[in-house]
């Protein structure tokens, strides 16, 4: 039996999303510690955001403002010494 496909047929929506695929693509090796934000950012391009995916982006960019502050430090007092 074969089925009968129209020329017409509706459009699919891709798994990944433009700008989680961007993101996905620049990093060198995928980190399992980005997924969430990069989830949480997809959530928000398609509309589906909520105020608990706004908190975690939140938090994620004030551990990584962090973690980046104390390494700078840790490279400044290696120079030094």
């Amino acid at each position: 039996m074969s089925r009968n496909l129209s020329t017409t047929q509706k459009p699919v929506r891709k798994a990944v999303s433009p700008l989680l695929g961007k993101l996905m693509a620049a990093e060198a090796e995928l980190n399992p510690l980005l997924l969430k934000p990069y989830v949480a950012l997809d959530a928000l391009y398609r509309g589906k955001g909520s105020s608990g995916v706004v908190t975690m982006l939140g938090q994620h960019l004030i551990l990584k403002t962090a973690v980046t502050q104390l390494q700078s430090q840790r490279l400044e007092s290696v120079a030094v010494v």
